[in-house]
């Protein structure tokens, strides 16, 4: 570790401010973002974003920076359903703040990142006081079509499901999946193909789906229309950061954006998924990861490397999921209605309390080995979207003995939740380790099937929409 005391104590006391990084005869400015959720609704912050999109809205049509334009990138180009999923939204933030900053003539300008794990998941004040984040104030059409998104034009409007004061989680029917236990068994997952699938499925599809309902811009491909989208998205960065700075790999992929985004002088900009990896790369940080900073400044200071020793290598042992069981019924499913995938696992209860092995990090020169318990997923695989845009959210439950729409993630056989944004996405996973050890731990396994028990209710109560859906194959894993 980093053995200079004062260069320790001036790490800490910058993380309130913009970092400044020297780089040959050259400074930059490190954008630091910060949790909203944790801000005083009198921060200066929100004022500059509301100045800036404000600003975006003034520039003319053609202007590629503007808002609307902005917003017809992602219908156009995002990626979702896809392994880069992650790759390409960072790009596009990164080139989205740098524009906000460049209008506003502020480099150290930051996006803020929307913890929904924090204050209930509640949207920030001023998104509904300040004119300029009030999705409602701009009155912005969406009206677009893009066949990369859906055949069928969007047209949304400027409203958002959640009202002032209300937050993701106090419903516990439909913000289940925003609390930090299911959260953190996101983060835990070492395997990236194990790990984007239920990020965006879960927190970030829902958090698109509740707040948008059935008409609001957040509900669909226009969604970057609603300001609060982009923090949204930066709080998705943010935890793929720390999944990151843990020590966890994630792979370059092929991807090509180039001409995709433009920067803050409107030009074309270069970017790949390979050159998404490093935040580093890209001059910002966030407050609750100093580790790049700090390795980034000790290699300039010519200190010793900076080695991360609380954290798991990603070389784990046997780092491929193994198949504990599987079925291959296809079956529609309709929203209100539960229904059941029983899966036949081998061995259910010895899997499920078995470890999994890890190389640790280095510790002067000597490599160890580490373990932390398995977890169990749920993996649905050839998952057919509904036809019409689905304001629904998917209860998932294991096990359940009297199932029905009222019941609630409050509930110890509630394992998680997804939903659909867009067409994109067809396969979805689900942690069941919880319910599973609670159910064992209860004397209640008492066969090898796992019921695994989708109950799609609708976003707004007061609409029951007859929504349908495939899934065609669930298998239980053990990583």
């Amino acid at each position: 570790m980093i053995n200079r005391r004062e260069f320790s104590t001036g790490v800490v006391t910058t993380l309130a401010a913009p970092f400044v990084l020297k780089t040959g005869l050259r400074a930059q400015v490190t954008r630091l973002r910060r949790d909203v959720t944790k801000l005083d609704p009198s921060d200066p912050l929100f004022g500059k974003y509301a100045e800036a999109v404000k600003a975006l809205h003034d520039l003319p049509a053609d202007d590629p920076r503007n808002w609307r334009n902005q917003a017809l990138i992602h219908i156009n180009h995002c990626m979702h359903g896809e392994p880069d999923f992650l790759h390409w939204h960072r790009h596009y933030l990164a080139n989205f703040e740098l524009i906000c900053g460049d209008l506003i003539t502020d480099p150290s300008f930051a996006l803020p990142y929307w913890n929904w794990t924090e204050n209930r998941g509640r949207i920030p004040d001023p998104f509904f006081d300040l004119d300029g984040l009030n999705v409602a104030f701009w009155r912005d059409p969406s009206n677009a079509q893009s066949p990369h998104w859906d055949p069928r034009t969007v047209r949304t409007v400027g409203r958002r499901n959640l009202v002032k004061g209300q937050g993701l989680q106090d419903d516990p029917l439909r913000g289940g999946s925003f609390t930090k236990s299911k959260i953190d068994s996101i983060q835990a997952q070492s395997i990236y193909d194990l790990y984007w699938v239920p990020l965006e499925g879960s927190p970030h599809n829902d958090g698109h789906v509740v707040v948008g309902a059935g008409n609001g811009h957040m509900g669909n491909g226009m969604s970057p229309l609603d300001p609060i989208f982009w923090l949204h998205h930066c709080n998705i960065d943010r935890l793929w950061a720390q999944w990151q700075d843990a020590g966890n790999s994630t792979p370059p992929l092929s991807g090509v954006y180039s001409g995709q985004f433009v920067d803050a002088n409107k030009q074309p900009v270069m970017a790949t998924s390979a050159s998404a990896l490093n935040i580093t790369d890209f001059n910002y940080t966030y407050d609750v990861l100093t580790g790049p900073v700090v390795a980034r400044e000790s290699q300039e200071l010519g200190l010793e490397s900076f080695r991360r020793q609380k954290v798991l290598s990603p070389e784990n042992v046997s780092s491929a999921p193994q198949t504990l069981g599987a079925t291959t019924e296809a079956k529609t499913v309709n929203t209100n209605v539960e229904t059941v995938f029983t899966v036949g696992v081998a061995d259910l209860v010895p899997n499920l309390f078995k470890s999994r092995t890890f190389w640790a990090p280095e510790v002067l020169g000597v490599q160890r080995l580490a373990a932390e318990p398995s977890r169990v997923l749920a993996r649905l695989t050839d998952v057919s979207a509904p036809q019409e845009a689905a304001p629904i959210i998917v209860n998932v439950f294991v096990n359940h003995p009297d199932l029905s729409p009222q019941t609630d993630s409050n509930d110890p056989h509630y394992a998680g939740s997804f939903s659909f944004f867009g067409p994109h996405q067809h396969e979805f996973i689900v942690d069941i380790t919880e319910p599973l050890r609670a159910l064992s731990a209860d004397g209640r396994i008492v066969t090898n099937d796992v019921k695994i028990q989708l109950m799609p209710i609708s976003v707004d109560p007061n609409v029951t929409a007859e929504t349908t859906f495939t899934v065609g194959k669930v298998e239980v894993l053990r990583v």
